[in-house]
């Protein structure tokens, strides 16, 4: 899970903000927040293969 904010130009930055497992029945998530941010929104991706 990451919270994602634009820059006048630049890049975004990317910042990891907590996780999501699935549901074993692949209808929902469990989701750990660790931070919310208070000017954005939350963007959740599959994560990808070099995922750190």
């Amino acid at each position: 899970m990451t919270h994602v904010r634009d820059r006048e130009g630049g890049e975004p930055i990317w910042t990891r903000i907590g996780a999501a497992w699935p549901h074993k029945d692949g209808k929902g998530f469990n989701v750990q927040i660790e931070f919310v941010p208070l000017d954005a929104g939350i963007t959740l991706r599959v994560p990808s293969e070099n995922a750190k």
